[in-house]
């Protein structure tokens, strides 16, 4: 299951070219069921249910960024950032006998890129930005408005 990771962003102008963020990122939850019998893969490993069971897995994150910015032409301007981020991740299993779930967090670093549009005090932006999370990779690309008054 794909989710729409919900990003929310605060931004504070350095200089023209430069701008710290703060982002809050709710990455979503994941989950499976099965029953006995029934496999999936994990990469390249398979493993298979011999209950039935559900397996869930979400993830949330704070982080900072510095991002670069470079006017491409009058209101447009493509940007860079690059940033470190807390996160947070839940997984749990249960089935007909039994249940358990495990906590893990950590502090990794992000990277994005994107483009922004000005008119006037309205802002749209639209980017990709690629989260670790202990090594498991999360990609987002979203699109967002500013209005700045």
């Amino acid at each position: 299951m794909k989710k729409i990771v919900d990003i929310h962003y605060l931004g504070l102008p350095m200089s023209e070219n430069m701008d710290i963020e703060v982002s809050y990122n709710d990455f979503g939850e994941a989950s499976l069921s099965g029953v006995s019998g029934n496999q999936f893969k994990v990469g390249s490993d398979t493993y298979e249910f011999t209950a039935t069971a559900s397996l869930a897995v979400s993830a949330t994150s704070v982080g900072v960024a510095a991002k670069q910015k470079l006017e491409l032409a009058e209101g447009i301007m493509l940007y860079g950032k690059l940033g470190v981020h807390q996160w947070d991740s839940k997984f749990s299993v249960s089935s007909t006998d039994t249940s358990a779930s495990l906590d893990d967090d950590g502090a990794d670093v992000f990277y994005g890129a994107g483009l922004e549009v000005s008119m006037s005090n309205l802002k749209g932006r639209i980017g990709y930005s690629l989260y670790d999370l202990d090594g498991e990779d999360i990609d987002s690309f979203n699109v967002g408005f500013t209005f700045n008054f």
